[in-house]
């Protein structure tokens, strides 16, 4: 991810299911497929929330009175972390989705464990070095 990442508010949900797909590995992340990220949005199943410095991937499952939010991806441009953007997205991600339902992500690594714990998030389960993690109130 050398360079200077784009306005992430200019792309469209194609542009940023690519940009996804494209750095997965420099995210520390697998699995992503283009056409999924891109179905799920247009389905209305998952969201894309764009900030200039980053976006997220927010997935909705289906559950009774609403739905449980489920982060697939936060991406923060390296040349803005470390200024507090992150927390404040994932603050501003959890007053807008965590409402009726807690929100839920994996993921694996002690500084991501770190950051996410910071924010309330809780270790649930384990599996190897994933760890499942949710949020311990709604906001």
């Amino acid at each position: 991810m050398a360079g200077t990442a784009p306005d992430f508010t200019t792309l469209t949900d194609t542009q940023l299911a690519q940009f996804a797909v494209a750095h997965q590995d420099a995210l520390d992340i697998g699995g992503l497929v283009e056409a999924d990220i891109v179905t799920a949005v247009a389905a209305g199943r998952a969201s894309l929330e764009r900030r200039p410095y980053g976006f997220a991937i927010i997935e909705q499952r289906p559950a009774t009175g609403g739905t449980i939010p489920h982060l697939w991806l936060l991406f923060v441009a390296p040349e803005h972390q470390g200024k507090g953007l992150g927390h404040r997205f994932m603050r501003e991600l959890l007053r807008q989705h965590a409402t009726v339902y807690h929100m839920s992500l994996y993921c694996h690594g002690a500084r991501r464990r770190a950051f996410f714990g910071r924010l309330g998030f809780r270790i649930e389960s384990k599996d190897g070095e994933m760890r499942r993690m949710t949020t311990n109130t709604l906001r």
